[in-house]
């Protein structure tokens, strides 16, 4: 009988060293209570450790407006992710070589149809269109969309026979029509608009299709420089065609250009370019993915190519650029750029 009353009192003495330790450790902790709505404080831990029930309890509680907020949330988030460089990167870079040029500037306008000394509007519209008939170092003209051409003894009237065989970067062909049409759009833009155009210089010649593959130009009065003023980047009729003269600058079309060139604009943003390589065009370019990024100053685009952020840059001011010599592997390539002439005329009459 004395054995169990010991044990008995052993055992309470015990539970309550126990309660007392449990009281102790509690109030050091400074637990957290939280309120449940039922009158019922908790610790911070209970909440937690019951956390699906409670937050299907809060959002049962506050729908629909829990929900909305959720997908306002998800579809914020999304939009910025789609919209970062981050996510373009992950289509770039998958199975392609990728190149980043720097320069230096701003966008004016894609659309060839206007004049510009803009470098960065002319990298790009190189890129991405191709000429009727190019010119060389030596100011002769070289085949582009023409192949071949003959010129009246009086230099007064010019038949061109053209290729059939370029194609739009959306599939469709490069027609006589195109090349019609380029020429009358910058005659109008520049006559009924005022607009500084590639056709100025041509506001005397007439444009007339000859057949499906060959066109003709005729002058009042022989020129010396018309084979430079008809050197002039072809745009499509289907895609602008149907826009007023009036919305031409303002088109889509001057952000995202569709041309016959080697490269296509599938991402156009203030301060970068992306393009990649046509399936339409008759060769395919070695780089697959070309991203064109734009700097306000030289002191910007040379931190941006110490920073291995730049595969190349390019710009017309050498002595900003001499900091690429530092670095081994690196070629400068340099040309003599044929945009500004200076020409003297001889009246010989």
């Amino acid at each position: 009988m004395k054995n169990s009353q010991k044990k008995s009192k052993d055992l309470k003495t015990e539970n309550l060293s126990m309660k007392e330790a449990f009281d102790i450790a509690k109030r050091g902790s400074k637990a957290i209570v939280v309120d449940n709505g039922s009158g019922k404080n908790r610790s911070l831990r209970e909440w937690l450790w019951n956390y699906p029930d409670n937050i299907s309890s809060f959002f049962t509680n506050t729908s629909p407006l829990s929900f909305i907020g959720i997908f306002l949330i998800i579809g914020a988030m999304s939009f910025f992710f789609l919209r970062s460089d981050s996510f373009a990167s992950m289509f770039e870079k998958k199975n392609s070589e990728v190149f980043v040029e720097g320069s230096v500037g701003a966008i004016s306008t894609f659309n060839p149809i206007f004049a510009t000394q803009n470098p960065v509007d002319k990298d790009i519209q190189s890129l991405v269109f191709e000429k009727f008939v190019n010119i060389n170092i030596n100011g002769e003209p070289v085949e582009g969309i023409a192949k071949q051409w003959n010129v009246s003894k009086d230099n007064k009237v010019y038949d061109f026979t053209i290729d059939t065989s370029h194609k739009w970067q959306d599939g469709k062909d490069l027609t006589i029509d195109d090349i019609i049409f380029t020429f009358d759009l910058s005659k109008k833009l520049f006559s009924e608009n005022g607009y500084d155009t590639v056709g100025s210089s041509l506001q005397d010649v007439t444009v007339e299709k000859i057949s499906e593959n060959q066109i003709r130009f005729t002058l009042k009065e022989s020129n010396s420089t018309f084979f430079e003023a008809i050197s002039v980047y072809i745009v499509p009729e289907h895609i602008l065609g149907s826009v007023s003269l009036s919305d031409i600058p303002f088109n889509s079309f001057s952000r995202y250009p569709l041309g016959s060139g080697p490269y296509k604009v599938y991402r156009s943003e203030p301060n970068v370019v992306y393009m990649s390589g046509s399936d339409n065009y008759p060769v395919q370019p070695k780089i697959e993915t070309l991203i064109y990024r734009l700097y306000p100053d030289y002191k910007s685009m040379e931190a941006a190519f110490r920073n291995g952020v730049l595969d190349a840059i390019g710009g017309i001011d050498g002595g900003a650029m001499e900091f690429t010599t530092e670095y081994d592997g690196y070629v400068n390539y340099s040309m003599t750029v044929y945009s500004r002439i200076r020409m003297l005329f001889f009246n010989i009459r």
